[in-house]
């Protein structure tokens, strides 16, 4: 999949991106924009302004069933920041940034529930092995928890985390 970060971010901004091309990789494509300008904190703290204020724009409540998502967000500025990718296409390929990862850590009814949309959840099926954005302290879990949740089929290993350039090898093996 080929998308231009800068130009989604640029229209995302302008709050001119056409709804339906807000997709969950436009999403991915955003948050990783704006990484490379902000710390994961202060993308957060962007994020959670501009992801209202684009959805009020295009016509979606931003309420307890719908709109912006807290924990979301911050899941996916974590595991973005934590990839360290220097290019979209590397984040978009990785088996962390897929739309399902978060129900591999939390179940589904404790994930889009109200207070999962309103604050940050600690995951309910195990945790997570990177710091939080927003959060006072490290979500403690282990590497290889972390790691092993995230195999494909099993058992195939996936990149570190934390590395800036991911093991590329086994993501087509998905």
């Amino acid at each position: 999949m080929t998308l231009n970060a800068a130009s989604i971010y640029k229209q995302f901004c302008a709050r001119t991106l056409p709804f339906e091309d807000w997709t969950h990789e436009a999403h991915l494509a955003v948050c990783w924009r704006d990484l490379q300008e902000r710390s994961p904190d202060e993308s957060l703290v962007f994020l959670r302004r501009a992801i209202r204020s684009y959805n009020t724009t295009v016509g979606t409540v931003n309420s307890d069933s719908s709109g912006y998502h807290e924990t979301l967000t911050i899941f996916y500025v974590a595991v973005i920041s934590s990839l360290a990718a220097p290019s979209l296409d590397l984040v978009l390929r990785s088996p962390l940034t897929d739309r399902g990862v978060p129900l591999r850590f939390w179940t589904r009814d404790r994930l889009f529930s109200v207070e999962a949309r309103r604050r940050w959840i600690e995951p309910d099926i195990q945790g997570l092995d990177f710091e939080v954005p927003g959060q006072s302290s490290t979500v403690s879990a282990t590497r290889a928890s972390f790691s092993q949740s995230l195999r494909p089929n099993g058992g195939q290993d996936v990149h570190d985390v934390r590395c800036c350039t991911p093991d590329l090898t086994r993501l087509n093996e998905r």
